[in-house]
């Protein structure tokens, strides 16, 4: 699966070499391969969209994140208040 699957198919059905990939691989059938091998991989459009597992605020309904827990906000991310003493 993933680029491997290209390669292979290509040497397949053009063992003596080919000047247009689409001409032995139709277009769509590159695509399945690429959307195949990013929803494997977990880089699929759905994937990459869903909320980070690591940002307070996505999973907090009321948005109340910042000083509590030692944590303090910072350029839009939370970083751990290690410069207090």
């Amino acid at each position: 699966m993933g680029p491997e699957a290209v390669i292979d198919r290509a040497h397949t059905r053009a063992p003596n070499g080919f000047t247009n990939i689409e001409r032995v691989i139709p277009r769509h059938e590159l695509a399945r391969v690429s959307r195949d091998y990013a929803k494997i991989g977990g880089f699929d459009q759905a994937t990459v969209n869903q909320p980070s597992p690591y940002n307070a605020r996505a999973h907090d309904p009321n948005g109340a994140a910042g000083e509590q827990g030692g944590q303090r906000e910072h350029h839009g991310q939370f970083a751990r208040g290690f410069d207090r003493v």
